[in-house]
């Protein structure tokens, strides 16, 4: 009995797993659908960013000019915008808290501030890949805008004076 009541355990939790993996998607340019969930943190899809700014009091968008974007709440606290912009992928997470939410893990090469005002800072990242951040903040909120498919650092510089105008010029 006991090693059919561990049988049940070890299926209830693969079909979680399974579930988890597909629980979310996307839209992609073709128009398939993708997951946006392969994590074990709960993303809470959003329709619009004032959606995002209801549930958590600050405003959070892409860009103007930014495609297929999508909304969610990360964890319940930290806004998740993902988009593509110029042909590339990014994320932009913003939240009321300091700590790294960028999900970038490796050796970080040569930080170059960006906007001291803002306390702007881009990194490269080795991350198996070279990935890169922006991370920022105004008004007591962090923004870390996040790109792993290649983008060049000028690209993610225009995008922070989009998202952030009162910063650099």
């Amino acid at each position: 009995m006991r090693y059919l009541g561990g049988l049940i355990v070890g299926a209830a939790a693969v079909a979680a797993a399974i579930y988890a993996g597909y629980a979310y998607k996307r839209k992609t340019a073709s128009g398939q659908t993708e997951p946006i969930l392969r994590l074990p943190n709960p993303f809470i899809p959003k329709g619009s960013a004032a959606e995002l700014e209801q549930q958590l009091g600050f405003r959070a968008d892409a860009p103007k000019g930014a495609d297929l974007v999508t909304y969610s709440v990360l964890s319940g606290n930290i806004a998740n915008i993902d988009f593509e912009y110029a042909q590339y992928r990014f994320v932009l997470r913003v939240s009321k808290s300091s700590e790294d939410v960028s999900g970038l893990y490796g050796q970080t090469l040569s930080p170059e501030t960006v906007d001291p005002e803002y306390h702007a800072v881009l990194e490269s990242v080795l991350t198996g890949g070279l990935s890169r951040r922006l991370t920022w903040c105004k008004d007591g909120i962090y923004f870390t805008l996040v790109n792993t498919d290649g983008a060049d650092p000028a690209l993610l510089r225009r995008i922070y004076r989009e998202v952030c105008p009162a910063g650099i010029g």
